[in-house]
């Protein structure tokens, strides 16, 4: 039972301060077609276990999709400008 409510609150707590996160890093998910299917198999697999955790889990792979891989700013390119 303290696994289920820990396991909640943590992905409650990822969909509620994504926006704050490095998306260069949770945008892996979006790079080939292969993770997608194996983040979709595990979320199927999370609403089949236990529903809330399932669908908090589908909530966060539907944020993670959304982001536009284009908004995102890698550091590196930065530190190459003219000055």
């Amino acid at each position: 039972m303290l696994v289920h409510y820990l396991s909640v609150v943590i992905t409650s707590l990822l969909i509620i301060f994504y926006p704050l996160a490095n998306k260069f890093l949770t945008n892996i998910l979006n790079s080939n077609y292969l993770l997608k299917i194996t983040s979709i198999l595990i979320v199927i697999l999370l609403i089949l276990k236990n529903y809330l955790l399932g669908i908090l889990a589908s909530v966060l792979f539907l944020i993670i999709l959304d982001t536009n891989s284009k908004e995102i700013n890698e550091s590196f390119l930065d530190y190459y400008d003219k000055k």
